[in-house]
């Protein structure tokens, strides 16, 4: 979905895709916050366990499973941002998205 909204900005010349750009961005930002949620609940939920296996076998889900989701969202906010740069104070975002928008421009 981001790489056809960084395509849109050269294929469609009348900014169709480009009325949704907020609304994508806030939808990814979203779903960031549920993976994070999950992956603390489920860290948590093991933490004080006393089977070093089923910790083991936990984390290393969330790391094949979780973060290369997590990993690939935040690569697709960061290219929608990269390539709308100029046009991105033209928008507006819930107060929480534009925080943690700008979490991933400062951090990745």
């Amino acid at each position: 979905l981001s790489n056809l909204l960084c395509a849109s900005l050269q294929e469609d010349p009348y900014g169709v895709a480009q009325r949704d750009i907020p609304k994508v961005l806030e939808g990814f930002v979203l779903y960031l916050l549920a993976l994070e949620t999950l992956t603390a609940q489920l860290t948590a939920s093991v933490e004080g366990a006393g089977k070093k296996i089923e910790r083991e076998a936990t984390l290393k889900e969330i790391a094949e499973q979780v973060v290369p989701i997590e990993s690939a969202l935040k690569d697709g906010v960061r290219a929608v941002l990269d390539e709308f740069t100029e046009y991105l104070d033209s928008f507006s975002f819930p107060p929480r998205i534009a925080a943690k928008l700008q979490l991933l421009v400062d951090w990745g």
